[in-house]
């Protein structure tokens, strides 16, 4: 029986999502509207109640990268729907890994998933067609894929284009599909390499360019993106190049930054006309990497000493650091955190503030310096590891008192079943004396871990006063990559709000206070039992305007 019979039979209304989806390989709109109609029909015929549809327009079903799609699969945990219907399979997905992940979504919130053409039911049988027909729609993908890329292999080999537009200086030939010299464009090709060959600076280029009034093939003014793609595009030397960038990863992302191995290239030499020589591209080249190799921005790397440790209080992400230019000519530089949710194009934006980093983490700082490493909070901290370490020690004693008795009851009854077996020579209490023997040695062996285990807690008091004043040292003049391992230990967490911030400072170490309170759970101490678990003092202070002051 079907699902959507079954349905009517249990007395549920079926109510269904419609999906539809065309690729961008020769299918229109066209197609959208068949699918629809066969599904509106179908819906009709078995008096399916339509709650909603999704669709979307030239998407392929090999990634997930489907608004509409990922939309339906949201919109089935609500309740809206039981159904799922799509004109074939292969609308849904066209791999089986897909198919199944989603399928599941859809199945642990009640979502059954129908084919218009494909009349399959749950029985054995149909479980089996359907992962024939799944497997044949990865096939017919992957082969076309294939067959598409034995073509355009075959252009690349003949230096023709594969689509896309001409890079700057270049126009494609309509009948034979091969670059040409843009005659117009050219001489602004000339003059970027030979000006930057003379000395020219990035900046005058493009001013001068935009003063010629010359427009990238988008239409837009130049700038350093588009220049830079003209000084290490090899096309303006002469060379064909294709199938350079890596495909997309499983996830559906392309590393833009990447190139395949060699031997997947096609690269041939004098395949396109040239507009500069080899001798001016490479020259042009080494300049730019020796610019680059000078260039003390890209040289310097910015230092958050904060990284992993601030969330916004009003949403709950992470601040992350960053860097802005304002003022007149982008001359000033406002180094700050804000929430990463703040530019979020996909979700509603976040609105809290910008904070200087300059300002947060001296604040941050002075604070660890007075709650934790002031000279006159010492001795407390001292007591406090210490009363923390006597509980421990405390409910140890309890354990190895216990497990002291357990062996010495142990010891005795060995003792005496030694001495029946001296008497007897029973086979019984033989085995019976090899299981406690073994028992008591397991019980010896955990009784030497725990008393191996509390002699290498115990700290001195004059290791953790050298301890805490060697953190104040390096907190004033140590390197920023001590400063950020002194911050782990001591910096619980800081919370940006509008107006204030929270600071949540550990006043014990991590790793002392982690140790404490692993050693009390390994010994079943609750939290109520461990006066000291709460390790942190919380500081608030306010902050001023949302630039970050």
């Amino acid at each position: 029986m079907q699902a959507v019979d079954k349905m009517k039979a249990r007395g549920i209304i079926p109510k269904a999502a419609v999906y539809a989806r065309f690729s961008s390989d020769n299918q229109r709109d066209e197609s959208i509207d068949a699918q629809l109609r066969a599904i509106q029909k179908y819906c009709e015929q078995n008096e399916i109640v339509v709650v909603g549809e999704y669709i979307d327009r030239a998407r392929s079903a090999t990634t997930d990268d489907r608004p509409e799609f990922l939309r339906m699969i949201e919109d089935s945990g609500e309740g809206k729907f039981n159904l799922v219907i799509v004109h074939k399979l292969d609308r849904f997905a066209r791999n089986r890994f897909d198919s199944s992940h989603y399928r599941r979504k859809l199945e642990k919130n009640g979502v059954v998933l129908v084919s218009v053409l494909e009349n399959l039911d749950d029985s054995p049988e149909s479980i089996m067609m359907e992962s024939v027909l799944e497997g044949m729609a990865e096939y017919y993908s992957r082969n076309l894929a294939r067959e598409v890329r034995k073509g355009m292999n075959e252009n690349a080999l003949k230096c023709q284009t594969n689509g896309g537009i001409a890079p700057f200086g270049f126009k494609i030939n309509k009948e034979t599909k091969k670059y040409e010299i843009n005659e117009d464009e050219a001489p602004a090709v000339r003059f970027i390499f030979e000006s930057i060959a003379e000395g020219m600076s990035y900046e005058q280029v493009i001013k001068e360019l935009n003063r010629m009034g010359y427009k990238t093939h988008a239409g837009k003014d130049f700038g350093k993106n588009s220049l830079n793609s003209i000084l290490t595009n090899e096309k303006y030397k002469g060379v064909y190049i294709f199938n350079r960038r890596p495909s997309k990863d499983a996830y559906g992302h392309v590393n833009s930054h990447a190139n395949k191995y060699p031997d997947e290239i096609i690269r041939i030499e004098d395949g396109i006309p040239r507009i500069v020589s080899d001798e001016l591209f490479e020259s042009v080249n080494k300049i730019m990497k020796r610019r680059s190799d000078l260039n003390p921005i890209k040289k310097h790397k910015r230092t958050y000493l904060l990284t992993g440790k601030i969330v916004c209080g009003l949403c709950g992400h992470r601040y992350t650091g960053g860097t802005k230019h304002a003022g007149k000519d982008k001359l000033y530089e406002y180094i700050s955190y804000s929430c990463c949710n703040k530019h979020n194009k996909t979700y509603d934006t976040c609105k809290n503030r910008d904070i200087r980093r300059d300002e947060l983490e001296d604040f941050v700082i002075k604070e660890i310096l007075r709650v934790v490493l002031a000279d006159e909070r010492i001795p407390e901290l001292v007591k406090k590891y210490r009363e923390s370490y006597s509980e421990r020690l405390s409910a140890s004693n309890t354990e190895i008192a216990g497990m002291e008795a357990n062996i010495k009851q142990l010891t005795t009854k060995i003792g005496n079943i030694v001495k029946v077996i001296s008497k007897t020579g029973s086979d019984a209490l033989l085995n019976e004396l090899e299981a406690l023997e073994k028992e008591k040695a397991r019980i010896e062996n955990e009784l030497n871990d725990v008393k191996s285990r509390l002699n290498g807690e115990l700290i001195s008091e004059e290791e953790l006063t050298a301890a805490y004043r060697k953190a104040r040292e390096l907190f004033l003049s140590g390197s920023p990559e001590e400063k950020r391992q002194l911050i782990n230990l001591y910096l619980e967490k800081v919370v940006v709000y509008e107006q204030y911030v929270e600071v949540y400072v550990n006043t014990l170490p991590r790793f002392i206070y982690e140790r404490i309170m692993t050693a009390a759970a390994e010994t079943a101490v609750t939290a109520d039992e461990n006066k000291n678990s709460h390790n942190s003092e919380k500081v608030v202070r306010k902050i001023g305007r949302g630039d970050g002051t």
